[in-house]
């Protein structure tokens, strides 16, 4: 069978089809880019807050220590001497 080339109505519409297509592809394709921007944006701040948190050392990344002295005395026996250290606890 021949091809018949279509007739100028049925190429109007296929034109029309075509556009709006396009169109909708267009607007597609600008949802995804405003999307991909706004995720990129949201990891960058996340991990500049990461960063600035570790250059500051902050508690949760460098843990630290408090120390203190720890005296004991005998009640029942005050003959003995009393037992001192120093005792250091990390926060």
């Amino acid at each position: 069978m021949p091809y018949r080339a279509p007739d100028a109505e049925r190429m109007n519409e296929l034109t029309e089809q075509a556009n709006e297509l396009e169109a909708v592809t267009n607007e597609a394709r600008g949802r995804r880019r405003r999307a991909a921007v706004i995720a990129g944006g949201v990891v960058a701040s996340w991990l500049a807050v990461v960063l600035l948190a570790a250059s500051q050392g902050s508690p949760q990344t460098a843990p630290t220590l408090h120390c203190h002295r720890v005296t004991r005395v005998y009640v029942d026996a005050t003959h003995l001497p009393a037992d001192t250290w120093t005792r250091c606890i990390e926060r």
